[in-house]
């Protein structure tokens, strides 16, 4: 009965412990992305629209 519950208090702590470095993994790539990520000018996000828009 003892032995069960600390084998089931190890499970849960290495499975909150591979949770927590699945989302601080997540997190730190999508960090990346986002500051890796190259904002588009004002003409390059609304190019299309003032094309369109000139030549009718």
């Amino acid at each position: 009965m003892k032995e069960d519950k600390m084998g089931r208090l190890i499970f849960g702590a290495a499975l909150l412990a591979v949770v927590a470095m699945g989302c601080s993994t997540l997190i730190s790539a999508s960090l990346s992305a986002a500051r890796d990520a190259k904002a588009a000018t004002f003409s390059e996000r609304f190019a299309p629209a003032l094309k369109s828009a000139s030549s009718g």
